[in-house]
């Protein structure tokens, strides 16, 4: 496969890709755009009667940026449930409502209502005050975004990633920390062990604590990515490891010591984690 710049991707990227786009039955990412949006061909043919002609380089290369910008902007998994929030609600919602949904500050979720604004993701519609104060500011989402990407799923949520992988050379790993350190954790929690297993939860794995000692260990009784991760275990548990220790780093006290990893369809992953002084994580070669 040909990256949009020319650069070869691996062929671990795009069979990992190409298990995402075959495993999800709904309108992923992959499904929704055309193979040229990965691929930039010199010309493409007019696909509808109100096309004026052939689209050029240029052109093409314009719509491949803005499907990049989009889809890293999804790639965060805080913002993409802020995104899914926008997505359900009929009317314009406010940061007011989206600060108590997901229990961040006011300062947090303007930043990556901010990021979804830029990327051409929400509308920020200025709504008039009813009395004295400053206009207050809703969201709600574009047109092109509800048609384009106003899907769910945890195969979308893996297609983000691995176009992030595939498009700026950063390894499964790294990609999957930066995911799981914009895990949106629950302050309400104080037990870390706990605050972990809620925010895995949140994203599919169906946590369960196994064994509590020198260190917990806690079964993942379900993958939410299990068919991408049978057919390419090197790609897809490198992004859940990073996951696991990107959502780790965000705990007090907690740390991922290891991540022994299955075959989701015969036995679910074990994961130890340290608190204290045992959660030093151990760092992969």
């Amino acid at each position: 496969m040909v990256r949009g710049d020319g650069v070869l991707i691996g062929s671990s990227w795009g069979q990992a890709l190409g298990s995402v786009i075959l495993s999800n039955d709904r309108n992923t990412i992959a499904r929704r755009r055309p193979a040229a949006s990965l691929e930039r061909a010199a010309v493409t043919e007019p696909t509808s009667r109100h096309d004026t002609g052939p689209t050029t380089n240029a052109e093409a290369s314009t719509v491949d940026d803005a499907f990049r910008v989009r889809a890293r902007a999804l790639g965060d998994p805080t913002r993409h449930a802020i995104y899914r929030r926008i997505a359900r609600e009929e009317r314009p919602i406010g940061v007011g409502e989206l600060t108590d949904a997901f229990g961040l500050n006011h300062n947090t979720i303007r930043r990556h209502l901010g990021l979804l604004r830029d990327a051409g993701l929400v509308d920020e519609i200025t709504e008039r005050a009813a009395g004295p104060g400053r206009p207050r500011l809703k969201y709600r989402l574009t047109t092109e975004a509800a048609a384009d990407w106003n899907s769910e799923g945890p195969y979308e949520r893996l297609s983000l990633l691995l176009l992030e992988v595939a498009t700026t050379g950063t390894s499964p790993l790294e990609v999957g920390r930066a995911a799981g350190r914009s895990m949106a954790i629950d302050p309400g929690i104080d037990d870390p062990v706990e605050a972990m297993t809620a925010a895995l939860a949140a994203q599919g794995f169906a946590p369960r604590v196994a064994a509590r000692g020198d260190s917990t260990e806690v079964l993942l009784d379900h993958c939410p990515f299990a068919a991408a991760a049978t057919a390419n275990p090197a790609v897809v548990c490198a992004l859940h490891r990073g996951m696991l220790e990107g959502v780790a780093s965000r705990i007090d006290d907690l740390g991922v010591v290891q991540l022994v990893a299955e075959d989701p369809r015969r036995a679910p992953c074990l994961v130890r984690v340290g608190v204290g002084d045992s959660g030093d994580a151990e760092q992969p070669s």
